[in-house]
């Protein structure tokens, strides 16, 4: 492919040669030959600088003569080009194994793919461009919509809904029973799941992560939200659309998200608490309140994170004092005491 036609496939400004052929997209390590990469922020311009690559895209202007598209977006640049050089995994797959088991009445459309060993029950319906690799399970009166992907060994609990374009990686469990149990004496009694779980259009979730269903209500991922690998979401969470929460989170029953919330990983969540939309919350956080509209949190208990790191500050300074004020004590000769 030109760089010409990448660059106005991205609508960035291309400077140097026009004429250059890009077969492959590489990391600036890596990149040589024919291949382009991608300098997306300041720290990496100088690595540029030795880079084999035989093109840029880079957030702005680099000394140096080979060519360049600048863009003020390079992440987002280096997803439109992945997507147009390389074929996304099973798109073409179609048919259904001889292996696979699908209950009676269930219709699987001719441009969806079942792999071996996955078994689906009664009442579920399946749509166009679904593709279910292998070795999965798809419980009674599931939903799986249009365009979905499934990796192997996922299983989907009875009327699990997930919508369209929905990618599911390896060793998900969506659907089980939330941990509900009352308490008599020294009995747990369980409480039965009756909910549902549902996942909306355009949502990712990573590897191993399980996503439990609702007790009465329905447990929720909203629209276009992004879940990393080993996550946890309880009984009847309510996830806003557009967020981002990073590995081994997780989630008490009943915690509502709002929208474009970032939560990065190994954080915490009290149940039923409430999380404002745009909020952050920086790694390790406890999460115990309900938060504002746009609040940056950290710390255990979470806090206003400004206020967090001042009080950091504060203690490591109260720490390196009484430190020094102890080894003066410790080192003042004895005094004899006055007759």
């Amino acid at each position: 492919m030109k760089i010409t036609d990448i660059a106005k496939l991205i609508n960035g400004e291309l400077v140097g040669n026009q004429d250059l052929e890009i077969s492959e997209v590489a990391s600036i390590a890596d990149a040589a030959g024919d291949q382009l990469t991608f300098v997306t922020e300041e720290k990496y311009v100088l690595q540029a600088k030795d880079s084999q690559a035989a093109g840029f895209v880079t957030f702005r202007k680099l000394e140096t003569s080979k060519p360049q598209i600048i863009i003020k977006n390079p992440r987002k640049a280096l997803a439109v080009i992945l997507a147009t050089l390389y074929e996304p995994p099973y798109q073409n797959a179609t048919g259904i194994s001889p292996n696979a088991a699908i209950a009676d009445q269930v219709v699987i459309p001719t441009t969806s793919f079942v792999g071996a060993f996955v078994t689906i029950g009664t009442g579920c319906k399946i749509g166009e461009n679904v593709r279910l690799i292998g070795n999965s399970h798809i419980g009674r009166n599931c939903v799986i919509k249009d365009g979905t992907l499934i990796y192997p060994n996922v299983t989907l609990y009875d009327n699990t809904v997930i919508g369209e374009r929905v990618i599911i990686h390896s060793g998900c469990r969506i659907g089980a029973d939330g941990f509900g149990y009352a308490q008599e004496r020294e009995t747990l009694i369980k409480i039965p799941h009756i909910g549902r779980t549902v996942i909306e259009d355009d949502v990712e979730i990573g590897a191993n992560t399980c996503i439990d269903r609702g007790c009465l209500g329905d447990t929720l991922i909203g629209k276009g939200t992004k879940i990393d690998n080993l996550v946890h979401i309880a009984h009847n969470c309510q996830i806003g659309p557009n967020c981002g929460i990073a590995g081994q989170t997780g989630f008490s029953g009943g915690v509502k998200m709002g929208q474009q919330v970032m939560v990065a990983g190994q954080v915490g969540f009290n149940g039923h608490i409430s999380i404002g939309d745009c909020s952050m919350i920086l790694g390790r956080a406890s999460v115990t309140k309900d938060t504002a509209q746009g609040a940056i949190l950290s710390g255990y208990p979470a806090q206003n994170h400004k206020k967090e790191i001042l009080e950091q500050a504060i203690m490591k300074r109260l720490v390196k004092h009484a430190a020094a004020l102890f080894a003066l004590i410790k080192h003042q000769p004895n005094q004899e005491p006055k007759s």
